[in-house]
């Protein structure tokens, strides 16, 4: 009896894309788009913003033509996190764009009483009552990037 060995011959390939004339992100391995920096007020200064304004202003985006930006879930938000970073615990290349503080996510709780979203300053997942979301976060969209 014959064994076959099969070898595999690792390539590597960056982690992140830029892509557009308005730059954004590309996870070469999610496929997630990424608004480079946190999202503009009226005012063209980053905004903070309360939960429900985050997710109406992640489904208005367009960047480069692309109308299905929407607010992250906070699996995708954890996923540009780099807990051995600290101020802010990102990954590269978002270092230079993102701000140390607390971003939201889509998600909530299974009772629906807390939305949770991500302290990207200390890469800790956290939580804020429903009801008291009224707190102001600031707001970072993603869109799936299925285009090959």
């Amino acid at each position: 009896m014959k064994t076959a060995i099969l070898l595999s011959i690792g390539i590597l390939l960056p982690l992140y894309s830029i892509n557009g004339t308005i730059p954004t992100f590309i996870d070469n391995k999610t496929q997630l788009e990424w608004q480079i920096t946190p999202s503009f007020n009226e005012y063209n200064q980053i905004a903070e913003m309360n939960w429900e304004d985050a997710i109406k202003q992640c489904e208005a985006l367009i960047i480069n033509n692309q109308e299905d930006w929407r607010l992250p879930n906070i699996n995708e938000l954890e996923s540009i996190v780099d807990r051995t970073k600290f101020q802010p615990s990102v990954k590269s290349p978002f270092n230079d764009s993102i701000l140390s503080n607390k971003y939201w996510s889509s998600s909530s709780s299974r009772t629906g009483v807390f939305i949770w979203y991500m302290d990207l300053e200390t890469g800790v997942r956290e939580g804020s009552q429903r009801y008291t979301s009224i707190k102001l976060k600031y707001t970072l969209c993603v869109r799936s990037n299925n285009e090959e």
